[in-house]
Parts: structure tokens; C-alpha cells; sequence
């Protein structure tokens, strides 16, 4: 490879890695651990619902608990610019319902700005219509009203991942059945205000219908976390030292080499004979 192309794909390289996102928070939630800096307790009833286990946090509904609220886990931090929302997922248990909304898991995001939007990515039994993978646009009207958009497709997945992006204003919702590849379910015009709300929860619907869900990690990826306590939020410290490393020191070094070795008249190193 001569030093044009070598030069060529550095930059290549260099062009892609500067595009990565900023910073990243995650929940981890093997053993239960939820670092309480970075993560909000979501259900009034959350630690008698939910159980710690080696592979992440159990969130489980019986027949007893009376209107039990959604449950899990919600980022204390405002998100800001291009985001990804990755989690994962494994139903243990479900009972179907024969009323209500629906119960199962899922990802919702809210924003503020300019009007108050929420997207839902759900795996959710459906009354009437079965297993599913949910997505449900939330808008609010000039009235005040709350408006519900929602569109699904069906599955017989119990555990994979669901994903939410943005870039620009365009929000898109993806999920994995099982452990497939994602598969694109929406598009939606979201607008590029800061993210106020991420949360990903079990969700019975307030019914008694039993249900059990393991929650087992949540990350985040943005261009910034404007609120995010510093300990954890490891692309705002050593991420973005390691991004200048990449696509500028190792490239110019890299750079500098290159063109040393294509100077006019270099000679080359020289060669032994056979004898």
C-alpha cells in the first residue's frame, strides 16, 4: 500500500471515529446494582417488586399486588443532541391480559421542547391482539389533550433488545426478535430538544395479572448528559481524551511517518545478497 492510500484511510478512519457519540452512561444490572448518581427508582412499590440475581434486576407481579405502578429504572440526567437507548430484556413469566392496556417491558423518552412528545418501545401482550412489539407516538395538543399514535407489529419473542435513536430530528425505534438483527418498527419527527425522561420499566397496566421480567442492562449513548454527575459519565472525562488520541494524534503521527518514508530520493534500506 503506497503512502496516498495509506493517508487516505487514516483519514477515513479519523472521519468515522469523530462521529461517535460523547459520552455514555449505563446501568449495569447484574446483581440488581443500580447506582443510585446516576438512576432513579421507578414504582412506589419498587423494592418489594424487584429482586437482584446474577444476571440483572427481576421485576415480578403477583395476583395480590393491587394496582401495582410500572417498574425499573430511570436516567437522572437530561440527554442532549444524536442519543441511542439500548436495553435488554427477558420475559420469565406473563400471564396474558384479557383487559387493560397491555403488560410487558419497555423503553419511554419524553422531551419538553418546543411541545411535550414521548416516544414508547414496548414488548407488550396486547388484549386482543397478542405478543407484540409496541411503539406508541405520545403528543400533546394545543388544548392540553394527550394524543396516542401507536404502531406494532406481532412476535413471539420472550427476551431481546429494544433500541431508540435519534440523529438530527428523526427518533427511530428498533427491536431484536430474540437474537436476531434489529429491525427498524418506526420513524418519527421527534424534534432535537433535550430528553427530560428515559425509563425502562415493567409494566402490568395496574391490573392483577401476574408478571415477571429481568431486567438485565440500559445504555445510553449522546452527545451530552447537561445534568450527569461526572462519576458516571465516562464520555464527558476519558472517552473524549480518548477520541482526540484517535482521530487527531494517531493520524498526524501516523501522517508524519508516512510522508518520511516517501520523500524524494530516500534511498531504500539496503538488502543482503545471497552469497
Amino acid at each position: 500500500m503506497n503512502g496516498r492510500w495509506k493517508w487516505a484511510l487514516i483519514v477515513n478512519v479519523g472521519l468515522s471515529l469523530s462521529t461517535a457519540f460523547g459520552a455514555e452512561i449505563q446501568a449495569e444490572l447484574k446483581g440488581g446494582n443500580v447506582d443510585d448518581g446516576q438512576w432513579n427508582h421507578v414504582g412506589r412499590d419498587y423494592a418489594k417488586l424487584t429482586k437482584g440475581v446474577p444476571e440483572g434486576l427481576v421485576v415480578e407481579f403477583t395476583e395480590e399486588d393491587q394496582e401495582p405502578e410500572a417498574t425499573g429504572i430511570s436516567l437522572r440526567s437530561a440527554v442532549r443532541g444524536n442519543f441511542e437507548v439500548l436495553a435488554e430484556y427477558e420475559i420469565l413469566g406473563l400471564t396474558p391480559p384479557s383487559d387493560g392496556h397491555g403488560s410487558g417491558v419497555g423503553l419511554t423518552i419524553e422531551s419538553e421542547y418546543p411541545r411535550k412528545i414521548g416516544l414508547t418501545l414496548q414488548r407488550f401482550d396486547i388484549p386482543d391482539v397478542g405478543p407484540t412489539f409496541t411503539s406508541t407516538r405520545i403528543t400533546t395538543s394545543d388544548d392540553g389533550k394527550r394524543q396516542f399514535n401507536p404502531k406494532r407489529v406481532k412476535t413471539d419473542a420472550t427476551s431481546g433488545k429494544l433500541r431508540i435513536k435519534r440523529e438530527g430530528t428523526k427518533v427511530r425505534a428498533y427491536f431484536t426478535d430474540g437474537k436476531g438483527d434489529f429491525q427498524e418498527l418506526r420513524e418519527v419527527d421527534f424534534g432535537d430538544g433535550d430528553l427530560t425522561q428515559v425509563r425502562f420499566v415493567a409494566d402490568n397496566g395496574r391490573t392483577n395479572y401476574p408478571l415477571k421480567v429481568l431486567l438485565k442492562n440500559l445504555t445510553v449513548n449522546a452527545d451530552d448528559f447537561p445534568s450527569a454527575a461526572a462519576s458516571g459519565s465516562f464520555g464527558s472525562g476519558l472517552r473524549r481524551i480518548l477520541l482526540i488520541v484517535v482521530v487527531i494524534v494517531i493520524p498526524t503521527v501516523l501522517f508524519v511517518l508516512v510522508r518520511r518514508g516517501s520523500k524524494p530520493g530516500a534511498s531504500p534500506a539496503p538488502v543482503d545478497k545471497p552469497a
